[in-house]
């Protein structure tokens, strides 16, 4: 019997998975390397390791690469983010940065559609590294606004706006996660999207909710759409 590795994230390493709790939970014995903080250390109980690990141990390190020809159990998927929370946390926070510190959600609305469009060129043009990247200045905007909300008398935080997201993807796909009907489209689950949609917000009109603030064209195209979906004579419609 051999030794599993459980890696550890670099910069949140007392997060653990469900699957490396079990883990540990079952081994033997549990070492680490020298990657993992000793205080680390001391919470999991893991004797730092000297020479090869003991069969049925499992071996905690913060090295990715490590245990290419043993079993690994990866920190949770996700994990990062929860580093990109506390960084955003420390910049806004006293003694962090400044220009962060001042910002508010009317001086950010620049950078948020800027960094929109710097990631749709990116897509355009099938540019990954690019994506990535822009991706992540997306991100950030997310992150600075619910930042700036947390800090306002009746605001929200982060949690809340991922909370916000989780409940509409679940209660949008049925199908899924209730298994209360069946959906065998795309097409057939973009209506029903619709028409969840519909009665959760209870708009007395096709185009409530339609943002105004958006480029001309693309209001159009927006207007026509919810339109035509809401049974408009497709001879009424612009070409």
């Amino acid at each position: 019997m051999g030794y599993r590795v459980v890696v550890l994230s670099l910069r949140r390493p007392d997060v653990l998975g469900t699957a490396a709790v079990r883990a540990l939970r079952e081994a033997s014995t549990v070492v680490a390397d020298a990657t993992v903080p000793e205080e680390i250390r001391a919470d999991l109980g893991a004797a730092l390791l000297d020479g090869e690990p003991p069969s049925g141990s499992v071996l905690l390190t913060t090295d990715p690469g490590l245990g290419a020809d043993t079993a690994v159990i990866a920190a949770p998927p996700g994990i990062a983010l929860l580093d990109a929370v506390a960084v955003m946390d420390r910049l806004r926070s006293p003694g962090g940065c400044p220009w962060d510190a001042e910002q508010t959600h009317a001086s950010l609305l620049q950078y948020l559609v800027e960094e929109c469009y710097e990631l749709y060129d990116a897509i355009e043009q099938g540019d990954r590294d690019a994506m990535r990247e822009e991706l992540g200045d997306v991100l950030l905007q997310v992150l600075f606004h619910a930042r700036v909300a947390a800090e306002e008398d009746s605001g929200f935080t982060i949690d809340d706006v991922a909370g916000v997201l989780v409940d509409k993807l679940v209660g949008r796909h049925p199908h899924v996660f209730a298994g209360t009907e069946r959906v065998d489209t795309a097409a057939r689950q973009a209506q029903r999207w619709e028409e969840l949609k519909q009665k959760e917000k209870q708009r007395a009109s096709s185009v409530d909710g339609v943002a105004l603030g958006q480029p001309a064209v693309a209001l159009a195209a927006k207007l026509t759409s919810r339109t035509a979906r809401a049974g408009l004579p497709s001879e009424l419609l612009p070409s």
